[in-house]
């Protein structure tokens, strides 16, 4: 049986991970019917408490605050003509959530808690209840990449990185150029962060050095085809992490000896509460 899809229902995105493709609930044949209120995520600290002292002390684990997951659970019902099997299979593993009333953002999310179905009418027209219970990460992020490219200038960058997220962020940077460079990166009031790259080799295949600080991950960029060797290359960086912080960053990086520095590009990895 088809589905008649609703263009104008309440929906959501799911999946989108880099191995697949979102789709859209009202596709699956999926109508949502509440969405989740939006949460302040909950903040990870340590309590104390002192014999003879009033109250408790609060730790916090970071110098930044450090938030728990947040269950953001969907009530929705399926169409006449849904396939339940379909549903549940995609209904599963982690990816990107993206909520139809905030759909500029996208949550990274789970799903591992039991989905029942709930016939709401009689006859077996096809139409079913359900919650669907996504463990979210605490930030949300923008669907789209976004890039920042600064070019180099008699083999040195200086340039103003703004993050408009609400926090910091692990610094996600392509580097182009060859022999022996170093990278830089100052938020405001605060000491600056400097990563040095030995023996880059920037050529038609591979563009770069990717420099993710997110996870850790030092790797070739992508070639012309958007093909990677994903080859290590923490052997050719030293120092950091490198963060940048809400607000205005100064990114600066220049050359040791002959070598030489063409672009750095700057992926806005910013985050939202």
């Amino acid at each position: 049986m088809s589905i008649n899809v609703i263009s104008s229902a309440p929906y959501f995105l799911w999946k989108g991970a880099w191995d697949t493709v979102a789709r859209d609930s009202r596709d699956m044949g999926i109508v949502v019917t509440e969405y989740p209120p939006f949460s302040r995520p909950k903040e990870r600290v340590t309590n104390q408490t002192i014999p003879g002292r009033q109250g408790q002390l609060t730790f916090r684990e970071a110098e930044w605050p450090v938030y728990d997951q947040v269950l953001r659970t969907l009530q929705c019902y399926t169409r006449p003509g849904a396939d339940i099997g379909a549903i549940c299979a995609w209904l599963s593993g982690s990816g990107e959530l993206t909520l139809g009333n905030d759909p500029d953002y996208v949550c990274d999310a789970v799903i591992i808690n039991q989905i029942d179905f709930r016939q709401i009418m009689r006859g077996n027209r096809g139409y079913n209840d359900f919650s669907i219970p996504f463990q979210c990460q605490p930030f949300k992020r923008m669907r789209e990449n976004q890039f920042i490219t600064l070019t180099a200038t008699d083999n040195a960058i200086t340039g103003v990185v703004t993050n408009t997220g609400h926090v910091a962020v692990p610094a996600i940077l392509t580097v182009h150029g060859r022999g022996n460079l170093w990278v830089n990166v100052t938020p405001t009031d605060r000491a600056a962060m400097t990563a040095n790259i030995m023996g880059l080799d920037a050529d038609d295949e591979h563009l770069g050095i990717v420099l993710d600080w997110d996870t850790g991950f030092m790797s070739h960029g992508a070639d012309s085809l958007g093909k990677t060797d994903m080859a290590v290359l923490n052997n050719k960086v030293s120092n950091g992490p490198q963060y940048f912080y809400p607000g205005n960053n100064v990114l600066t990086a220049g050359v040791v000896g002959g070598s030489t520095l063409d672009r750095i590009i700057v992926k806005k990895n910013w985050r939202w509460l």
